[in-house]
């Protein structure tokens, strides 16, 4: 079992999936949209789990459609059997798509290029903003020593 992909918990009886976030680490870090987890991983991960005895009574929340490393019909994940996600967890799933059972609502999204790039921007500035922040801070407590 992924290491990473066990911090997902699955609640049978109000049919929740949730990712559960408890050091202070974790918390700054979910903040900015981190960790990611590519689809196909949580989709495979939730199905292993449903193969356990105690979550095999219940029905599996997620359907996949379509072929891995098919060009002409690569898969997509629909979120079926009145499942959720919470919403602000699902801003750390990635490659998707993931759809609604009524396939009205795209709930994770085909990365693009440029959403990639994007992602990997704003945590370079995030940490550039946080170095300043303490260079700027080292410099007062300086000059307030002095």
């Amino acid at each position: 079992m992924n290491k990473k992909l066990s911090k997902w918990n699955i609640n049978p009886g109000n049919k929740i999936i949730s990712l559960d976030k408890k050091s202070f680490y974790e918390k700054v870090i979910g903040f900015f949209g981190f960790p990611k987890y590519k689809l196909i991983d949580f989709y495979r991960y939730i199905m292993s789990r449903f193969d356990d005895e105690d979550l095999m009574p219940f029905p599996e929340p997620i359907k996949k459609d379509g072929e891995e490393g098919s060009f002409t019909h690569p898969p997509r994940f629909v979120l079926s059997n009145n499942w959720i996600i919470k919403k602000n967890d699902l801003k750390h799933l990635i490659k998707g798509p993931l759809i609604t059972e009524d396939k009205d609502n795209i709930l994770v999204s085909k990365n693009s290029l440029w959403k990639t790039f994007l992602e990997i921007g704003k945590g370079i500035l995030c940490i550039m903003g946080s170095i300043m922040t303490i260079y700027g801070f080292y410099n007062l407590i300086l000059l307030v020593i002095k």
